[in-house]
């Protein structure tokens, strides 16, 4: 029997070999396979975990974000008022002092101008902490990464963004709300000035002719320096956002203001693309919208029941009465939380997408973050 099937594979040597080759091969490929499909399925799902690490600390981000807004409404309308407060004026119209006409202007000056400043302080406000909340959390989630490698090791100086940075960078929200928001309310006044100084208390004004007056101030706003309008018609508004540039210190900077310089930089790149100013176009749109819209729920009130046929746009008041409505809807706008003008303004799709877009591009480890990536679709 063994003389049989040794001479079986003596004369079946070279298939016997190769059958054994054909199989230990494939036992040796199939190995490998199975290795390269679990190396392949550990980096998908290593990238999967990074990707929900990524969009629950994105979420987040938007959640502060969001909150911090609101907070700073407040600040935004004491800073406001600063420039353009009706209060005072109205208070001494109540006494019927000898220069009431004088007063009577001006209060029409800052009434309007109130409404025009209003609506662009919450539009660039909202906008400006997206920016720099998004840049922000884009660092601090590789700031993350790192803390979560380096644990036995002193990982605040291994840190992209030091703690003293990240609290100087994130205060340069304070001048907005001082000198910006004071600038522009002064240069809105101005343009308000304009438009309705002049025109009399008895004058009758249609929701329409509001619209026009509003509209003509936005223009002289954003198209009045014509050094400034060479791009989009809000690149002058940008200005008002971030401190003027600094001449370098010929001193050598240490590495802390090196690094905020940076993020400097970064926000103001960003702050000046077209991008960006598509994004301020539209929430100025929407903002503009929801002022005229506030404003004529007032203006229906006073719609004649006997009267159905007549339309919203046939309803006339004297500017006179039109001031208190401007007061009282700028109130709405700038008022505390639940705000639903800034509810709006923080759920605009194309600004969750900027926000979105900027912070995919700074919490990317070794890819240096630019305004072309930043804001890429």
């Amino acid at each position: 029997m063994f003389s049989r099937l040794w001479n079986c594979m003596r004369r079946h040597k070279k298939k016997l070999i190769f059958f054994s080759a054909f199989l230990g091969g494939g036992w040796v490929a199939c190995k490998w396979l199975q290795g390269k499909v679990q190396e392949i399925r550990s980096i998908e799902d290593k990238e999967y975990l990074e990707r929900l690490k990524r969009q629950h600390h994105f979420d987040s981000n938007q959640r502060t974000c969001n909150m911090t807004v609101l907070s700073m409404i407040p600040n935004l309308r004491d800073a406001l008022n600063k420039v353009l407060s009706s209060e005072k004026i109205t208070h001494k119209l109540q006494e019927n002092p000898p220069d009431k006409l004088s007063l009577w202007e001006e209060l029409k000056i800052i009434s309007m101008g109130r409404a025009v400043a209003g609506v662009y302080g919450c539009c660039l406000l909202t906008l400006l902490l997206r920016v720099q909340l998004n840049i922000m959390g884009g660092y601090l989630f590789l700031d993350s990464g790192k803390k979560n490698t380096d644990a036995d090791s002193d990982s605040e100086e291994k840190l992209l963004v030091p703690q003293a940075v990240q609290e100087r960078y994130l205060a340069l929200v304070r001048h907005f709300l001082s000198e910006g928001m004071g600038e522009l309310s002064r240069f809105v006044k101005q343009a308000s000035q304009k438009e309705v100084f002049g025109v009399s208390l008895k004058e009758q004004m249609s929701i329409d002719f509001v619209q026009s007056v509003v509209n003509s101030v936005r223009e002289r706003v954003e198209c009045g320096r014509t050094e400034l309008c060479q791009g989009p018609p809000t690149l002058p508004l940008a200005r008002y956002l971030l401190p003027g540039e600094q001449v370098p210190d010929i001193e050598v900077k240490n590495v802390e203001e090196e690094l905020y310089d940076k993020l400097v930089k970064e926000t103001r790149d960003i702050l000046e693309s077209p991008d960006f100013h598509l994004v301020l176009q539209e929430s100025l749109e929407r903002g503009f919208a929801r002022l005229m819209d506030n404003m004529a729920d007032h203006y229906r009130l006073k719609m004649d029941p006997g009267q159905p046929q007549m339309g919203l746009h046939e309803v006339t008041l004297p500017f006179a009465k039109v001031l208190p409505v401007i007061d009282i809807v700028v109130n709405q706008l700038l008022g505390d939380a639940p705000n639903p003008f800034i509810q709006e303004l923080l759920l605009l799709e194309p600004m969750k997408n900027l926000a979105a877009n900027i912070y995919e591009a700074f919490s990317q480890e070794d890819t240096p973050p630019s305004t072309a990536a930043c804001l890429a679709p």
